[in-house]
């Protein structure tokens, strides 16, 4: 049984000896201990790495085909209170930034996960990876979108992003990828590879949303070469 470190300069952790009896072990440098047995299916460092290259890829693939789209169709919005694929991108890069920002914060001070079953991943997972269409609320006004922003600027930033993860993924040690270091407000503690699956999920879900602009934009672009725009005020609504 795995007790969370309340401070930095001790860990407790009940562990069970060879004869079978339980003792307490306290660990006198601040690191983060998953118990006697470990978990197997913790992703190493080049797994995460790994990872982050098929991101990469998707990326840059979306970047290639965005780039060639005129500023009249990036900043198409179908209806009042959606977003446009500039805003879209502008999210998705916010919400990475962010999470990046977290999890460099949160590897100062792991957190222990031990056996720990964590479902709302999963349900996380599950609901990213469906076309449901989700409200961003108020209080994660960090990553609404910009309506002013330019696509120049959305790429210029999350290249900036990957880059920092990429950093960071440089200098992780096996014991890091065991780790809670970023808190979601809905699914709870993640790892650095729950992290990278969560944005990966993240991009899929909007992926959606991105083929319905791609749909709506193209033929609004064939009936009115002008490209002219809905400049209602992007809402939350994704």
């Amino acid at each position: 049984m795995l007790l969370r470190p309340r401070h930095a300069e001790w860990i407790i952790v009940n562990e069970v000896s060879r004869q079978g009896h339980q003792r307490t072990v306290i660990h006198s440098q601040p690191r983060c201990i998953l118990g006697s047995e470990g978990n197997s299916e913790a992703m190493e460092p080049g797994d995460c790495s790994r990872t982050f290259r098929e991101l990469e890829v998707r990326r840059a693939e979306l970047m290639s085909e965005f780039a060639g789209w005129p500023p009249s169709r990036l900043r198409f919005r179908p209806a009042p209170g959606t977003w446009s694929v500039v805003e879209v991108l502008d999210h998705i890069v916010k919400a990475e930034s962010g999470t990046v920002a977290d999890v460099r914060a949160g590897l100062q001070n792991p957190q222990a996960l031990g056996d720990v079953e964590r479902p709302g991943i999963a349900a996380l997972d599950r609901a990213l990876r469906s076309d449901q269409k989700f409200t961003v609320p108020a209080s994660a006004a960090s990553i609404h979108p910009d309506a002013q922003t330019t696509f120049a600027d959305v790429a210029s930033r999350w290249e900036h992003a990957r880059a920092q993860f990429r950093s960071l993924l440089g200098t992780l040690s096996p014991k890091d990828t065991h780790c809670g270091v970023f808190h979601h407000p809905s699914a709870g503690w993640m790892t650095v590879a729950d992290g990278l699956d969560y944005f990966a999920a993240h991009l899929y879900h909007h992926g959606f949303q991105l083929a319905r602009l791609r749909e709506s934009s193209a033929a609004l672009v064939t009936e009115n070469p002008s490209g002219a725009v809905n400049a209602s005020a992007p809402r939350s609504l994704q």
